[in-house]
């Protein structure tokens, strides 16, 4: 019972952590503004470099990233389950993509995912950067890149013989919804291209 109770606590702690919104906070401390209020309405790096330039980018795309890892890390010190760090991992880009007392309205997710997945498997996170990296050069699509990596990672996934199935779960759903998060972007990439 016990066990099932830290477990649950980890989870709504990783939900917890997911919804600190980065680049709210920073915009907010920095200028005294709304990041909601600029460019995409997006809380997350890409708008927030919007507003700050590179320095802004990189203290929003470290921290969203590092919310995850940190999330996980205690999960890892406390060695809960595979099945409880693939609920963590999910919760925590759910966290950011629907923050709790930012209205539910937050970030795309790429970082957190990044992170996240950086504590399951740092193959995953390779893969992602290389390919799409890879067709950013070719499409000069950033959004359209990334989610044509991870499609393509899901395929692979379904293949590859993953040691623990909850965490291939926790990859594939929370692939999902990162690529949800961005069903307007993939639309108006689509149809620039």
């Amino acid at each position: 019972m016990l066990d099932l109770t830290v477990g649950t606590l980890l989870v709504v702690f990783a939900y917890c952590m997911g919804s600190f919104a980065t680049g709210y906070h920073l915009i907010w401390w920095k200028m005294q503004q709304d990041v909601r209020n600029h460019g995409s309405g997006g809380i997350g790096a890409t708008n927030v470099g919007r507003l700050m330039g590179k320095p802004g980018f990189a203290i929003t795309l470290l921290g969203d990233c590092l919310k995850a890892v940190l999330a996980l890390s205690i999960a890892r010190m406390l060695n809960q389950s595979d099945t409880i760090i693939s609920l963590m991992v999910i919760a925590v880009i759910a966290g950011h993509i629907w923050p709790f007392y930012l209205n539910f309205h937050g970030g795309k997710g790429i970082a957190t995912a990044l992170g996240a997945f950086l504590m399951v498997d740092i193959y995953v996170v390779v893969f992602i950067a290389l390919v799409s990296g890879l067709l950013f050069l070719i499409t000069r699509r950033f959004t359209l890149s990334w989610i044509l990596s991870v499609i393509l990672l899901l395929l692979i996934i379904i293949i590859r013989d993953f040691q623990s199935p909850p965490i291939t779960y926790a990859i594939v759903i929370s692939s999902i919804l990162v690529v949800y998060a961005h069903r307007n972007n993939i639309q108006k990439d689509l149809t620039l291209l």
